[in-house]
């Protein structure tokens, strides 16, 4: 069997719209700023860490699967195309087949809280355009389709341990050679909605936004588990943010000629 590896990463973070900008948060022990969030729900507003703006529009926001989707699928694709880097005119041109696995705890929650508001403050009036961001799988549709993929692509929804089992998923399409890569992608949304909610479990809990993405070219002290077994563990620096737990990463995994332990 051939080994598999995680060959790049990029995140969308409270930090910054980058996985350098992340990994020197992590590194530098430098905790993210915590605003307020109006929240009709709870008693007074909730502690959240939101995503600064980006320096520059994206490129790929004027894509017309990605004009008007809502903030999970933007940072899916900005994670994700900064995972994939210079390797992206291969998949887009169909040259290598990319699949995809996202996954999510609450999902595209933004729009749905919007969409059923909207039902039941005047079903007559709900807008249509909403509705097709209500749907778990909306942000995989998205990427798969500006990435011009029609490869294997899956939606899991679990708890914060499904990232681990969507990689496994994806060992697996590459072991049975359904796919020649596949980036994993773990995401969630920020809305008073999720936040709130997060406070009925553990009120301590401050809720970030933002995406954490990943395409293997070494080994990285991450969450990701696909990696090559002879070699040592690699220290944190500049390209190699240490394990964050507040973040869900994606990763893009490959095959490689040597051998590895997943």
């Amino acid at each position: 069997m051939r080994g598999m590896a995680v060959t790049g990463w990029g995140a969308v973070s409270p930090a910054g719209w980058s996985a350098a900008a992340l990994g020197e948060a992590c590194t530098r022990q430098r905790p993210c700023p915590i605003t307020s969030m109006d929240s009709p729900w709870n008693s007074g507003p909730l502690q959240v860490r939101t995503l600064p703006p980006p320096a520059d529009r994206p490129a790929f926001a004027a894509h017309p699967r990605l004009r008007r989707s809502s903030a999970i699928s933007l940072h899916a694709a900005a994670a994700a195309l900064e995972a994939i880097g210079p390797r992206l005119s291969d998949f887009q041109s169909g040259q290598r087949r990319l699949g995809i696995v996202f996954t999510a705890m609450t999902g595209c929650v933004t729009y749905s809280r919007r969409f059923y508001h909207e039902v039941l403050k005047d079903p007559a009036t709900a807008s249509p355009i909403l509705f097709p961001e209500t749907v778990f799988n909306a942000p995989a549709s998205h990427l798969a389709t500006y990435l011009n993929t029609d490869a294997i692509n899956y939606t899991l929804i679990g708890d914060a341990g499904g990232f681990l089992q969507a990689l496994g998923v994806a060992t697996e399409w590459l072991i049975e050679e359904q796919v020649d890569a596949c980036v994993v992608v773990g995401a969630e949304e920020l809305d008073w909605l999720v936040a709130g909610a997060q406070t009925l479990f553990d009120a301590r809990v401050i809720v970030g936004a933002g995406w954490n993405a990943r395409m293997p070219r070494s080994m990285r002290p991450s969450n990701l588990i696909l990696s090559p077994s002879p070699s040592s563990t690699p220290q944190a620096g500049p390209g190699r943010p240490p394990f964050a737990k507040s973040t869900k990463p994606s990763a893009l995994a490959e095959t490689t000629r040597y051998s590895s332990t997943v």
